[in-house]
């Protein structure tokens, strides 16, 4: 059974003015649970691993309705979450989504029973660390990652690297630390292989990116401690000979300077956070 009436060229909004959930709740005559586990299967077979652009993907609308209908459907923020933001790169949806969580956790979560939070809620410090994740990979936000990494920290039960990535975050080279750990953190706990092997692969290209941007940083020490002024050429071959650094970059590419002394790589690699 799926969702009726969500079209992916509609606004969350408009598309509800079709049918509201409160309407499903009650045609739904006291089987929504039941209904809403059969969308959520539904939606998490969900084949399509096209980029969405400009726009939210179909997934979205379907996973948006199951949580208007049941704010405390945890694993609508957790699998729907990553299937968003890692497998579809659906930013937008991947943000709303998981903030539609956080609005729960701020706001109902505590007035539940603790058995109901212990069976259903258990890793609820998950949503904050998605949401992190999302500012961090999806849209650059540095500070608003920070804050729900925080967040996510707060929990008893958080993993304890989570405690000191808000200090990484003032050192040049925490961002990378950060989103190394947070990769191999979800790499480990993924059981969905299309999952997985899209962090995997973004692990491979954060690596390529940390390594350029250690080697950046010496080689501009370096250069700024040379007293003759040379060409970014003649600095590069003499930073290379005086650390014993070769030339062939650790995936068996070459490294190379540009005529403004930026330090480039042969080996192929995609931008992780716009780094």
């Amino acid at each position: 059974m799926e969702p009726p009436l969500l079209l992916e060229s509609q606004e969350p909004v408009s598309a509800f003015l079709k049918i509201r959930p409160e309407a499903i709740a009650v045609m739904a005559a006291g089987h929504l649970p039941a209904l809403l586990d059969a969308w959520f299967l539904s939606a998490m077979q969900d084949a399509e691993v096209s980029r969405v652009t400009n726009a939210y993907s179909s997934l979205y609308y379907r996973l948006f309705l199951i949580a208007s209908l049941d704010p405390a459907y945890f694993e609508v923020y957790q699998a729907g979450g990553n299937l968003l933001a890692i497998v579809r790169k659906d930013a937008q949806g991947a943000r709303d989504l998981l903030l539609q969580g956080q609005k729960f956790l701020n706001e109902h979560w505590k007035d539940y029973p603790l058995e109901f939070q212990e069976r259903f809620w258990s890793r609820a410090w998950n949503v904050p660390m998605l949401l992190g994740y999302v500012y961090l990979f999806l849209f650059d936000k540095m500070r608003d990652a920070a804050f729900f990494f925080e967040k996510a920290s707060e929990y008893a039960d958080a993993p304890v690297y989570l405690k000191n990535l808000k200090e990484k975050f003032t050192k040049k080279e925490g961002v990378y630390q950060v989103g190394l750990s947070l990769l191999k953190f979800m790499i480990s706990g993924a059981t969905d292989e299309k999952l997985k092997i899209n962090l995997l692969k973004r692990l491979d290209h954060l690596v390529v990116q940390y390594e350029l941007f250690k080697m950046q940083y010496a080689f501009d020490q370096f250069r700024s401690n040379q007293r003759t002024k040379s060409t970014a050429e003649q600095d590069w071959k003499h930073f290379l000979q005086k650390n014993h650094l070769s030339y062939r970059d650790p995936w068996g590419g070459f490294w190379k300077i540009d005529a403004y002394g930026k330090v480039q790589t042969t080996t192929f690699y995609q931008s992780v956070f716009g780094l």
